[in-house]
């Protein structure tokens, strides 16, 4: 199976996981960082090498600073433009819309034609479904 770990390295397609962040409350913040952990460790599973730079990056720059904000989503956009990178991953819960930083993306990635799938995922991060980009993008 290609996402098990085998004792042997090998190459993971690499890809940049795009979910909702900011919230309304610490909580739902909480809730938004605790779906993106789980959306990746369910990409690992079927064979990709994601990134989530909103995780990383707000680990040192303040995502309530707007200078500091657009700063990291500039740096992340960089590492997606490397050569190698080939999906970007935008993950949603049922009923959830792309956020504002998710729709800044989508622009960002068409532009670069990268390979996009929009997918639904539970909270879990289970695989539900993948969504129209025609549907969510409009």
């Amino acid at each position: 199976m290609m996402g098990e770990y085998q004792g042997t390295m090998h190459e993971y397609p690499k890809c940049i996981l795009e979910s909702p962040f900011r919230a309304k409350s610490p909580a739902l913040q909480l809730r938004n960082i605790d779906f993106a952990r789980n959306v990746c460790r369910s990409l690992v599973k079927e064979g990709f090498n994601p990134i989530a730079s909103h995780l990383f990056y707000t680990q040192f720059l303040d995502d309530a600073n707007e200078r500091e904000r657009f700063l990291g989503i500039s740096l992340g956009f960089q590492w997606g433009a490397l050569p190698g990178v080939s999906h970007v991953i935008f993950a949603l819960r049922p009923k959830e819309r792309m956020s504002k930083g998710m729709r800044l993306g989508m622009a960002q990635w068409k532009h670069c034609g990268k390979i996009i799938l929009v997918r639904q995922y539970l909270q879990t991060g289970k695989h539900q479904m993948d969504l129209p980009i025609e549907e969510i993008d409009a």
